[in-house]
């Protein structure tokens, strides 16, 4: 996983997908805790250990960070910063096709767009 660049929601979205399968595949559902932690440290890979790192969690529990569950919800958010509604509102509207763009291309850009004009 590369956590650098632009389109970070939607590389994250598509590696957590990936990753759902081999979390399947690894039966890690019947592990410890910490085991899916490490899991899912592993396959993100070296930049993700760094991001681990700075998650602070609200509680007083000292095995939050063990949690998967709360792990994988804390990478989602470092990935999915706050959207500007406003700014995303009007992308929409002013996204139109541009020279020589397919309309399958443009047609697949406006999902992305949408999702954060909630």
């Amino acid at each position: 996983m590369c956590f650098t660049g632009s389109e970070l929601a939607d590389k994250w979205d598509s590696w957590e997908s990936a990753f759902s399968h081999y979390y399947l595949a690894a039966e890690l559902n019947r592990k410890l805790p910490e085991t899916k932690v490490a899991a899912l440290l592993h396959c993100a890979g070296q930049e993700a250990h760094k991001i681990f790192k700075t998650f602070t969690f609200a509680d007083t529990d000292t095995d939050s960070n063990k949690n998967y569950e709360r792990v994988l919800k804390k990478f989602k958010d470092y990935c999915r910063p706050k959207t500007n509604e406003t700014y995303e509102t009007y992308r929409l509207w002013h996204r139109t096709r541009l020279p020589g763009e397919s309309f399958d291309s443009c047609a697949t850009d406006l999902p992305a767009i949408v999702s954060g004009c909630n």
